[in-house]
């Protein structure tokens, strides 16, 4: 069955009325960027990846199936040091932070940030690398952008900056890929201070919240159509051509005068 953001079990595509089926089209902040996406030409509005994401959340509802798109072992090795990564930023910055478990939504977007600094009014969101050369990416601005899901946070919990802290800890052998070993994976030797990297250092952006908004509900639109298209497409066999329909016709007319 299908959950929505909060792991509630939506029912089926046929029990949902209108209102509800639009209600369940929210961006998690994580995909902001991708949804943002507009094509090459410059008056081209979607590209084909925000075209995709909304395709696929349309999908998830009318199969009542959530559809796994990141089941890596990078993937993996974040969910399984988290808490890890947050203690190993604790240690280097003199800090006591713990593990947010709380999601939000507007309607709009939706997100469950690592850390929230309500003191000084900050999110920070851990990255635990996979290896040493996607951490040490970072540290030249070479990584992967995550900008929009931070700005993303800032708007659901109305902080005023924020931050990804990207960790280097050891993977555990069960995600190594085939044919890793230990020195590829082990870090310990090298210092703490240097196995943190923080970047994608943001601010909140009213402009691109309004931006975000506005998008939403275009695309709200092609998540519908989308629907529709489940609804109604495919489910037919084909006729027989025209042509074919007139021949049975003569043959038939042809059997009964004889």
């Amino acid at each position: 069955m299908y959950s929505d953001i909060f792991g509630k079990e939506v029912p089926l595509l046929k029990n949902l009325t209108q209102e509800q089926l639009a209600a369940l089209f929210v961006i998690r902040c994580s995909s902001i960027k991708e949804f943002m996406a507009k094509g090459r030409a410059k008056s081209e509005l979607w590209g084909d990846t925000a075209k995709g994401l909304i395709m696929q959340m349309a999908n998830e509802i009318c199969y009542a199936t959530n559809i796994q798109t990141n089941a890596t072992k990078t993937i993996a090795k974040g969910v399984v040091l988290e808490n890890d990564s947050i203690e190993l930023v604790n240690r280097v910055y003199f800090e006591n932070y713990t593990k947010n478990d709380l999601r939000l939504s507007n309607g709009i977007i939706t997100g469950c940030p690592d850390i929230i600094d309500h003191g000084k009014r900050m999110i920070i969101d851990i990255k635990s690398s996979y290896s040493l050369d996607s951490f040490a990416k970072e540290r030249f601005g070479k990584g992967t952008d995550y900008t929009a899901q931070l700005r993303g946070y800032l708007w659901l919990y109305n902080m005023d900056y924020g931050c990804t802290a990207h960790t280097l800890l050891n993977t555990p052998k069960e995600l190594w890929k085939y044919g890793d070993n230990a020195s590829m994976h082990n870090y310990d030797h090298i210092p703490a201070e240097d196995r943190v990297i923080i970047g994608n250092i943001v601010y909140r952006d009213i402009a691109w919240e309004q931006e975000v908004a506005e998008r939403h509900a275009l695309g709200l639109s092609m998540f519908l159509e989308y629907v529709e298209v489940f609804k109604n497409n495919g489910r037919e066999l084909p006729q027989p051509p025209i042509e074919q329909v007139v021949d049975d016709l003569e043959e038939i007319e042809d059997t009964q005068a004889a």
